[in-house]
């Protein structure tokens, strides 16, 4: 029942876009500069995915810049309390190093599968 944006008040409304739930003018003003539809980004994910993933059978590199978000979608999640709560978990966070000083993206997920 926590608002998806604050993570304080309860929300109350939902976005017809996305379904991201909210509480107040403030928290939707908040999410709607940032907000896309979860069709359209599931869509577009699954597309890029696809097209990866046949490039690397080919043998062909990936742009790793295409992996990577945005500066206003960092700025997002500065901000998200729930992210915050998270990132205090020790374990977690030594996974996400080990993976990030990984120079073999594939090898260091499933290395950080193996210890979870």
């Amino acid at each position: 029942m926590c608002c998806e944006v604050c993570c304080v008040g309860n929300y109350k409304y939902q976005c017809p876009k996305c379904s991201i739930k909210y509480c107040s003018v403030a928290c939707y003003k908040k999410h709607s500069s940032a907000c896309q539809s979860k069709t359209t980004t599931i869509q577009e994910q699954t597309n890029k995915l696809e097209k990866d993933t046949e490039r690397r059978k080919n043998g062909e590199s990936v742009d790793a810049e295409n992996d990577r978000i945005p500066d206003d979608r960092l700025q997002l999640l500065r901000s998200d309390d729930r992210l915050l709560v998270c990132l205090r978990n020790v374990h977690l966070r030594n996974l996400l190093s080990h993976l990030d000083r990984s120079s073999n993206p594939e090898i260091g997920r499933a290395s950080c599968r193996e210890r979870v």
